[in-house]
């Protein structure tokens, strides 16, 4: 897999698909960017984020995506990976609430993204 100029193993999991880990990207290589902005071929009927917001911008960097099966032939496939800056969560507003659920959350935090895949996670924790 090539991420960028960066390549890095793959593993094969069957002939239809592979897996691979993105490397690491330093602060420094990110800029302020709009999602709306971001596109698969540089074309804008390849938006990677059609029903997203102009502002805020956040801190990203898109780069090419590849595959090879020997480590030198790449596709050209034209696909795009987005690296983002990593979410902080600073603070909750309530942390615990009804078992039937509902109760509103409020997180405060850096480095969130307005687009209308943005979600919370809740994840039932096991008590010995």
């Amino acid at each position: 897999c090539r991420f960028g100029s960066v390549v890095v193993p793959a593993i094969f999991h069957r002939s239809s698909e592979i897996h691979c880990l993105s490397p690491p990207l330093h602060d420094s290589e990110l800029s302020w960017i709009e999602l709306p902005d971001q596109t698969h071929n540089g074309t804008s009927s390849n938006e990677l984020f059609p029903s997203s917001h102009f502002h805020p911008q956040y801190l990203g960097k898109l780069v090419s995506f590849e595959v090879a099966n020997n480590g030198h032939d790449f596709t050209n496939a034209g696909f795009s990976f987005l690296y983002q800056k990593d979410i902080q969560v600073h603070t909750l507003s309530r942390e615990e609430g009804p078992s039937n659920g509902g109760t509103p959350v409020f997180i405060g935090g850096s480095h969130f993204v307005n687009n209308t895949q943005l979600s919370c996670q809740f994840v039932q924790e096991s008590t010995k």
